[in-house]
């Protein structure tokens, strides 16, 4: 399940007939699908409609192949490039990825250390942490944290990307996090460039990685509510809250 249907649309054309090792992929939509109006391609949930639109790309990169697939560019051959490149080796992405001037993205770093990802229960619960205090400075769309073993710069593992609605709430994200303690570690937060962003979900989208964390959520005023979806609130870790 994606979370726009323009992502849905996507991921059919990328991944219809792209080879993966011996085998042809076969995508398509459920039997019973029925197309919603036109109006919806570019409802994100979350946020009201047109409020967030993924930045443009332009290129044969990976996020070339994800975001423009009606610009020309061969969206087959972009989508082999991610699986190939994420199952064979590292895909250098983070090179240079920090921006001076505010950007959606929030890069949180010195917050985690890679065996603290190890096991899937203690990485849930630093992902509902995160989440949590994340979300108390705007809305959230995103949250990519790269764990040990998966297919990213080695920068990157043990860090955390967070994709806000707009500068404004990165920047106050920024301020309110950056020098803060986490598990005794003094956080560092820095703004982290949009296409790069891109490229980082681009390879968590190909393998399906699920440190991707979908969160749909309302203002520092209206916290979350998981009970709301019939699901028990996460307790906070004792030892991983931010001071």
């Amino acid at each position: 399940e994606f979370r726009s249907i323009a992502d849905a649309t996507a991921c059919l054309a990328l991944l219809q007939g792209v080879a993966l090792g011996d085998r042809t992929l076969r995508v398509g939509r459920p039997a019973d699908y029925k197309a919603l109006p036109p109006a919806f391609d570019d409802y994100i949930v979350g946020f009201p409609a047109g409020a967030f639109k993924p930045p443009k790309v332009e290129g044969a990169g990976v996020a070339g192949s994800l975001l423009n697939l009606g610009a020309g560019g061969d969206s087959k051959a972009g989508a082999q490039q991610v699986l190939t490149q994420a199952m064979t080796g590292v895909v250098q992405i983070h090179k240079d990825a920090h921006s001076d001037t505010p950007t959606k993205v929030l890069h949180l770093l010195n917050m985690l250390k890679p065996d603290e990802l190890k096991d899937d229960d203690e990485f849930k619960e630093i992902m509902e942490d995160v989440k949590e205090e994340c979300n108390k400075h705007g809305h959230v769309g995103k949250v990519i944290i790269p764990r040990p073993g998966q297919p990213y710069d080695e920068a990157l593992v043990g860090t955390i990307l967070v994709l806000y609605e707009n500068e404004e709430q990165t920047s106050k994200a920024r301020e309110a996090l950056n020098g803060m303690t986490f598990s005794d570690n003094a956080v560092e937060a820095r703004f982290y460039i949009e296409e790069k962003f891109v490229d980082v979900m681009a390879v968590a989208m190909a393998l399906d990685l699920p440190e991707v964390a979908q969160v749909a959520t309302e203002a520092k005023t209206a916290p979350p509510n998981p009970a709301a979806d019939g699901e028990a609130a996460p307790a906070p870790a004792a030892d991983d809250d931010l001071d």
